[in-house]
């Protein structure tokens, strides 16, 4: 469990409770008692009229303070009588709460999975785990003792490039066998023009924003087998600061440079076309 949601369970005063709240709330403790005793799993679905806020703080503090308190198994949910979207004000609180988690992929080839960075371990670092969209289950896929800030990953959801932030800049980093292995290093004056991207779908290169070395960025592809950088697209006028991307292959079909005004150069024949 996150260190500061911890604390803040420890540190609720339950005797403070209204007796009047505590008999509204009787029924459902007598009901996880019953499942908890027979060894069944108790089910809770909280619900709200837009399932923005109140249900989402509902299920999440319900699952918190039960796996807390060791009543399990237990699963908790959310819904809504109209669809809408999550409340940004929702996400600050769990937030401030010590809840922070990445989406670091989503892949049309492992549409039950999802691979997020969760820091209940340590909070200064994330770790990588799998999440199975249907049943909540995690897989730790790379525990992250080698201080990294983020991932990313391939179709496959194999994470295949990571950042490192450094006092004097940053570096990234390819993954070589079980490990990782430095590909570029940047200081501190190229750390707002200099990024990864993302992995092309063929998992065997990488896209990235680089000024190392150079004037302005640049938009380049990294072999990830062996580390070399080609560059696909620049500007003598001013940063490349966008690609565009196939959102299945990940190949990039055109970029673009904000010099006065963006301007979009294909490197797609198709792009072209949209340009156009």
């Amino acid at each position: 469990m996150f260190p500061f949601i911890k604390h803040y369970l420890e540190s609720l005063d339950t005797a403070s409770l209204p007796a009047a709240r505590k008999v509204v709330l009787q029924p459902l403790a007598d009901y996880i008692w019953m499942k908890r005793a027979s060894g069944a799993e108790a089910r809770l679905t909280f619900i709200c009229t837009h399932n923005s806020r109140r249900s989402h703080l509902a299920q999440f503090w319900a699952a918190a303070a039960a796996h807390a308190c060791g009543f399990e198994p237990i699963a908790c949910f959310s819904g809504g009588t109209e669809v809408t979207a999550c409340n940004p004000r929702t996400i600050s609180a769990l937030t401030r709460a010590g809840v922070q988690a990445q989406v670091i992929g989503l892949s049309y080839e492992r549409p039950g999975t999802v691979l997020v960075g969760l820091n209940d371990r340590k909070p200064e670092w994330h770790d990588a785990y799998e999440i199975d969209i249907a049943t909540g289950e995690r897989r730790l896929v790379e525990r992250n003792d080698q201080e990294i800030a983020g991932y990313l990953a391939g179709l496959d959801l194999k994470p295949r490039l990571a950042l490192r932030t450094l006092p004097e800049g940053g570096e990234i980093l390819r993954r070589k066998g079980e490990g990782w292995e430095r590909i570029l290093a940047f200081g501190q004056a190229d750390s707002l023009t200099t990024e990864p991207i993302d992995i092309e779908g063929d998992g065997k290169s990488a896209l990235m924003l680089s000024s190392v070395g150079r004037d302005k960025s640049a938009l380049a592809r990294v072999n990830l087998a062996d580390g070399s950088i080609a560059v696909l697209g620049e500007s003598s006028q001013a940063d490349v600061d966008g690609v565009w991307l196939d959102p299945r292959t990940r190949t990039p079909e055109a970029y673009s440079v904000n010099y006065l005004r963006s301007t979009y150069a294909p490197l797609e024949p198709e792009a072209a076309k949209d340009i156009e």
